[in-house]
């Protein structure tokens, strides 16, 4: 589908959705797919370990291999104590070549603004030379650390203007040290046809100013690692042009292009350890309840396990103990991630919806502390809080909880003070404290719903879309309106009223009456009363009087927690 229509479709999805202009949700929704896809490539092309890794996560991130060219790496050469130096070294990356992950180590081109001369001495040849976007060679120091850090593979690949091309390819290679010239060493020849590389293992280094009493250095311009018996079969840092020899096939083969370049043995290998990271992403980004409702759960393992013991030749069993160790281990990280420390309940509800594709349980989490007492609000500590989970998709904070059962039960006739701090236990029964519930819902706009319930299963739920607790000046003053439920409007009859206990009573004798403290209207105390004892009550007086009930939640969360936008 053509760019442009999928941008309008989506973008009239939206319109239809939030009632925004569709050229507004067009702009806003190209922005921001242009600043994902953006922001996926910055993390692909950051700072990685290798030019694998590199390849690993953009085929991760992006699903496709980026394009061979300069990318920063770490510094696998590093001179600070401890090998501790942070600060990346610029690499060029193949990343065509068999999915790439490939360090170039040395690369010559056709192009003549690109080249670079190769005649040069053992210092130039030991730090390196040229330029990475065109000719150059990476450094016998560099080719020491990379090599000897980890087994790698090499592959040589010459090529001709008009299309010839051959790369050779081995299993093993290794440049030594400094105290044995750099000496070569390669093997386990994967190509077919002849092994023209073979033919330089266990040689020293050799350039014209130190020839390590060879003198094909000075005969052919350049330096490598030559066979004093005839110099070389593979020459790609020889000038004026890199060249193959092959006496039984007539000589010298000079090309246009070469490239040498080295990948960690383990880069692209199947593994279960592997295999297993990248099933694991499969399984976990989608609903995998849906997935076991198809396929029973240990049939699941066992055929992924089947399936990568025959990848890797590992016993089945093994493949299956990983694996379905490692799904644990991926669900478990996506659960800690949703439950982590967030800004409040909603963005823990959003959170776990995006990465398990569920909600959460209703329960105790940690938020960001809403009343922070640091200089800037800048206290990082998290509170806990009760999180319903359930109601209208969940992310509501709960206020004020009462349950049945008895064991979790707590005295609500108390002073003031208890209630501008809050009480109870946040498993059981409680009330959050005057002073958070200021804070909570002074910070955005927020909904509140009161759920009272009976044991036998009546059940009532006030709605309404405005809900603010003034501060401590005003007696932390309730501000409740915007009904959003049918019937009786219960809690609007509180509205405007003063906080009030019985030592603390603003001139309202109903806190000493009613066993508890609330926002009592002196006319006739109340009509939602769920912080009195001995149970939380409704008053309806053209209904007939007080009802009792067993359970009662009051609960918040900003309005703009659920409300589509276009962003």
């Amino acid at each position: 589908m053509e760019w442009k229509a999928v941008v309008i479709v989506v973008a009239g999805l939206m319109a239809t959705a939030t009632g925004t202009p569709i050229s507004d949700c067009s702009d806003r929704f190209q922005q921001s797919l242009t600043e994902a896809l953006q922001l996926k490539k910055t993390c692909a092309t950051a700072m990685h370990k290798d030019c694998c890794q590199i390849a690993q996560v953009s085929k991760t991130l992006l699903d496709q291999n980026l394009e061979s060219g300069i990318y920063n790496i770490k510094d696998f050469c590093p001179t600070t104590p401890f090998g501790l130096d942070l600060s990346p070294v610029q690499a060029r990356c193949n990343m065509e070549s068999g999915d790439g992950g490939w360090i170039v180590l040395v690369r010559r081109t056709p192009n003549v603004a690109e080249r670079t001369y190769f005649d040069r001495n053992w210092v130039d040849y030991e730090n390196g030379f040229g330029n990475l976007s065109g000719e150059f060679w990476y450094g016998l120091k560099n080719m020491h650390c990379l090599t000897n850090a980890q087994p790698m593979e090499v592959e040589i690949e010459v090529s001709k203007i008009n299309g010839t091309k051959l790369i050779l390819s081995y299993g093993q290679f290794q440049v030594e040290g400094p105290g044995t010239s750099y000496t070569l060493q390669v093997s386990d020849q994967q190509h077919t046809g002849f092994d023209f590389f073979g033919y330089h293992n266990a040689l020293k280094f050799t350039t014209e100013d130190r020839n390590n009493e060879n003198p094909c250095a000075a005969r052919r311009n350049g330096g490598w690692w030559f066979n004093v018996d005839d110099c070389y079969n593979v020459g790609i840092s020889l000038d004026p042009r890199p060249q193959l020899h092959q006496r039984s096939a007539g000589g010298f083969m000079a090309f246009d292009y070469a490239e040498m370049r080295v990948r960690a043995k383990s880069c692209m290998a199947p593994t279960c350890e592997k295999l297993c990271g990248e099933i694991k992403e499969i399984f976990t980004s989608i609903n995998l309840h849906s997935r076991i409702l198809i396929m029973e759960w240990k049939a699941v393992v066992i055929v992924v396990a089947g399936l990568m013991a025959t990848a890797t030749g590992t016993p089945i069993s093994d493949c299956s103990d990983r694996f379905q160790q490692s799904l644990t281990e991926a669900l478990q990280l996506k659960k800690t991630c949703a439950t982590a420390m967030h800004k409040d309940c909603c963005q823990i509800a959003q959170v776990s919806k995006t990465l398990l594709d569920q909600n959460l349980e209703s329960g105790i989490y940690n938020i960001k502390d809403f009343c922070p007492t640091t200089p800037f609000g800048l206290d990082l500590s998290p509170v806990q809080a009760r999180c319903n989970m359930e109601s209208g998709d969940g992310g509501w904070i709960v206020l004020v909880r009462r349950t049945p059962n008895v064991a979790e039960r707590t005295y609500f006739d108390r002073n003031w003070v208890d209630y501008e701090n809050g009480f109870g236990n946040l498993s059981g029964e409680f009330w959050y404290g005057l002073k958070n519930m200021h804070c909570l819902t002074n910070a955005q706009p927020m909904e509140v719903e009161i759920e009272v319930s009976k044991i036998n299963g009546t059940k009532l739920i006030l709605s309404y879309g405005q809900f603010q607790v003034e501060g401590p000046g005003t007696s932390y003053t309730l501000q409740v309106s915007d009904q959003q439920h049918t019937g009786f409007d219960f809690f609007g009859y509180h509205n405007a009223l003063k906080f009030t206990t019985e030592d603390r009573n603003n001139e309202n004798p109903c806190a000493a009456r009613r066993n508890g403290g609330w926002w009592f209207n002196v006319d006739d105390c109340y009509n939602v009363g769920i912080s009195l004892d001995p149970r939380p009550q409704l008053h309806q007086r053209s209904a007939g009087g007080f009802m009792a009930f067993d359970y009662a939640e009051m609960r918040v969360r900003a309005k703009s927690c659920m409300a589509p936008t276009c962003e």
